[in-house]
């Protein structure tokens, strides 16, 4: 037996209205269809936007409705919400596999979530989750759902929508003006150390240095009050592109040795590589060598020799070797900028004028 009493209050009627435009947005039903010989459908906008407060019997004949068996059940809600808590803590540390094996443990319970007061939370799981990754149809699904309740969404789960959706326009549209607009928008709402270094990371691609020091900075005293020490390896790292980027190679260098101590203190190995290509890149600016930089196995060293050494019958395998390195994701920012200003130099190089022109005018590949 369903009790609904509960949602009859007025601080659970974003909770009505979240449940009952989910549930209908997902069986692809509109409003007029809904509401025949329950209501008229402008009353089940209202009730949808949370703006009154309907009968026991109104709600009753809507949930049947749309098949909504409400659990409200105090165990089940205490337990998910742990659960749910710790699928963002542990992506806070960057804990992609155990995050991804709380995701498959939620929705093994997607018949329960989506009938229950945490409707939104389990969807703003499915967010994080598929941000920034080549999932793009089940990201843009959750998307739609989201954006159609956002005016119901409480200041917690704002920040989680405003962070993931400006984290996904900055690491895969690259879009770093509309990334910036959403982080700062997030922190409207709340802060976290990776909110802080990621906008950190969108005025950097904005050439805004000044903006990505102080973004930077914050970060770091967040994370600090976080007790998140593996959000430092990613500040050191950042922080040592910032310093090369204004011309303190020697300041660089030692922010990525502080980061290669963090990952060998707190057995983070899989971050290592990178560090050290990083240090390597250092030292090479340091000591004045005019020796290319040489990283095995990378797609970044593929297109780092070819610009060096290629000619324009390599302009395919060229193109396609950028797009594999957009596919990987979250890209070094250092090496960003040095197979930026390389592609320029290929272009020159093999006279096509305008397509240097044209990437330059870009700032980004």
């Amino acid at each position: 037996m369903r009790d609904l009493n509960g949602l009859l209050e007025k601080q659970n009627l974003t909770l009505l209205g979240s449940l009952i435009k989910v549930n209908r947005i997902r069986q692809n039903m509109s409003q007029q269809h809904l509401a025949q010989g329950i209501c008229v459908p402008s009353y089940l906008s209202k009730i949808e936007n949370g703006e009154v407060v309907p009968s026991l019997d109104i709600i009753e004949s809507l949930f049947d409705e749309l098949d909504i068996r409400y659990y409200s059940d105090s165990n089940f809600l205490r337990e998910s919400r742990e659960l749910i808590d710790e699928f963002f803590d542990e992506l806070n540390l960057n804990g992609f596999v155990k995050s991804g094996e709380i995701f498959e443990r939620l929705v093994k319970q997607e018949d329960k979530f989506i009938h229950s007061p945490l409707i939104v939370d389990y969807y703003l799981v499915h967010f994080a989750k598929f941000c920034s990754t080549s999932e793009r149809d089940k990201f843009d699904e959750v998307l739609m759902m989201i954006q159609s309740i956002e005016h119901l969404l409480t200041n917690h789960q704002r920040f989680k929508y405003y962070f993931y959706l400006g984290l996904d326009q900055l690491l895969y549209y690259r879009d770093a003006t509309l990334a910036r607009d959403l982080l700062l928008k997030s922190t409207n709402y709340e802060t976290t150390g990776h909110s802080l270094l990621y906008l950190a990371m969108a005025y950097y691609k904005l050439s805004s240095y000044y903006e990505a020091f102080e973004f930077a900075e914050k970060s770091y005293q967040t994370y600090l009050d976080e007790g998140n020490l593996i959000g430092l390896i990613g500040f050191y790292h950042f922080k040592a592109v910032l310093c090369y980027k204004v011309g303190s190679t020697e300041r660089a260098l030692r922010q990525y040795e502080r980061s290669v101590t963090y990952m060998r203190k707190l057995n983070r190995l899989e971050f290592l590589k990178e560090a050290q290509e990083g240090q390597t890149f250092m030292l090479n600016r340091l000591n004045q060598s005019d020796e290319p930089l040489v990283i095995e196995d990378t797609i970044t060293s593929q297109i780092l020799t070819l610009c060096e050494n290629g000619d324009k019958s390599q302009l395919d395998e060229l193109q396609d070797l950028i797009t594999k390195y957009k596919e990987q994701g979250m890209s070094n920012l250092l090496y960003d900028e040095c197979l930026y200003e390389s592609v320029i130099k290929f272009y020159v190089r093999n006279r096509m004028y305008k397509d240097a022109y044209l990437l330059t005018g870009e700032n980004h590949l």
